[in-house]
């Protein structure tokens, strides 16, 4: 089997990045729907998903079956969750700030 070029390989990491990156916003989906789990954590959430990429970036270093381009891979999906993370919290702050509003206009009245 011949060894893939440095195409191939930073092209399968974009790939299993893409490919992990779906995945984890459908678990998320899932676990957060009013029809799924309902589960209302998000901050815990992703500080789960944090914790099973540093677990697994550790498992595939120590086993150094990783291409010298993932690593980058790595840091850009650890950049983009961290952007969702902030973003997810920020949603989050605007629907407490709603469901304030909504209880002051109850009290008004």
């Amino acid at each position: 089997m011949a060894p893939m070029g440095k195409t191939a390989v930073d092209a399968l990491a974009w790939s299993l990045n893409i490919f992990s990156s779906v995945a984890i916003v459908m678990v998320n989906k899932q676990l957060m729907s009013s029809t799924g789990y309902g589960f209302r954590f998000a901050t815990t959430l992703c500080g789960l998903h944090f914790f099973c990429t540093a677990f697994i970036n550790l498992c595939v270093k120590r086993e150094k079956s990783s291409a010298s381009s993932s690593g980058d891979a790595s840091a850009s999906q650890t950049g983009l969750s961290e952007k969702l993370m902030e973003s997810e919290q920020q949603q989050q702050q605007q629907q407490r700030d709603e469901n304030n509003d909504d209880e002051r206009e109850r009290d008004d009245q």
